[in-house]
């Protein structure tokens, strides 16, 4: 009796763990981070969770070890999501199935071109290409996935609200894409972007 008494509570446990990071696991992708907006015709607003999509980049070069042939080159399409986690995530499909990778953000100008972290920006504007950060220093904004340079060819906001579910706060994808010009990290970054020309 006692010990079906301790079986029972070690997998309780297992299995309350197991949830707790399952949970922490399935909403990792999308915290909380106040992000302010600027649409095409300069109307603003804020966010709190979102997603920002970068479009999909076809024939992305990544090396990857797939089981039977080691380590090789592998040509992947793959959709580019900016999360409001701070980072970047890359997830498509290649010749030898489905690849993930967590590309890095870079600025480029005649200082050459260099790793920055989301932090250190100010604002991204003319549509994702352009990036300034607090320091005042302007270029291009590239992702870096793997050391293969992509531009963003879309700019597309999702927002997700938070909402009780059941006892629980959970995220719903409101299913409202709207295409933005800029994005910045306080109110004062977003008042300079819409002061930017669109090319």
């Amino acid at each position: 009796m006692q010990r079906s008494r301790v079986i029972i509570t070690v997998l309780t446990l297992i299995i309350a763990c197991a949830t707790l990071l399952s949970a922490q696991g399935g909403s990792r992708s999308i915290m909380e981070r106040r992000m302010w907006y600027a649409t095409p015709d300069n109307t603003t607003g804020e966010v709190r969770f979102w997603s920002v999509y970068l479009g999909l980049i076809n024939d992305v070069p990544l090396e990857r070890r797939i089981h039977g042939h080691g380590t090789i080159a592998v040509n992947a399409a793959l959709n580019f999501q900016f999360l409001s986690s701070g980072y970047i995530e890359g997830n498509g499909f290649s010749n030898h199935g489905r690849v993930e990778c967590l590309p890095t953000m870079m600025i480029s100008n005649e200082n050459g071109e260099r790793r920055v972290v989301l932090d250190s920006i100010d604002y991204i504007y003319d549509f994702g290409h352009k990036v300034t950060l607090i320091n005042g220093e302007k270029g291009k904004f590239v992702v870096s996935a793997e050391g293969y340079p992509v531009e963003p060819n879309r700019f597309v906001l999702r927002r997700y609200n938070l909402r009780r579910l059941h006892g629980e706060e959970i995220l719903d994808n409101t299913a409202e894409e709207i295409v933005i010009s800029a994005m910045a990290f306080s109110r004062q970054g977003i008042q300079r972007a819409v002061k930017e020309p669109l090319e």
